[in-house]
């Protein structure tokens, strides 16, 4: 589940949009999946020091809390396995993470 979470952070890391995939027939071993992407632009540059890279974990946690349905997904006792995965990348003045989640059910 590990890898397949990676190959769809990753794909989706590059995308200008997020897509949820579940039931794409390439990508098979989960039930659930929340996505998150922060992005920065040229007029918002971002160090990638530890201090602020724990901040920005902080605020993806936090963010995933505030929503409801990602929240019950996440805690949801059903999940025999689950993954969190993320992608970072900087270009230039460019910032991104993408973080995604991925659970497998207990009675799936």
């Amino acid at each position: 589940m590990r890898n397949i979470s990676y190959a769809l952070t990753e794909t989706n890391s590059n995308r200008d949009f997020i897509e949820h995939t579940r039931g794409d027939k390439i990508f098979v071993g989960y039930n659930s999946e929340c996505i998150f992407r922060y992005k920065t632009n040229q007029n918002n540059s971002f160090k990638l020091t530890e201090m602020e890279l724990e901040e920005l974990a902080k605020k993806t946690v936090q963010n995933w809390i505030d929503s409801p349905n990602h929240d019950w997904i996440i805690l949801c006792p059903l999940a025999q396995s689950c993954t969190v995965t993320t992608v970072i990348k900087k270009r230039g003045k460019n910032f991104s993470l993408t973080a995604s989640y991925h659970a497998k059910n207990k009675r799936a």
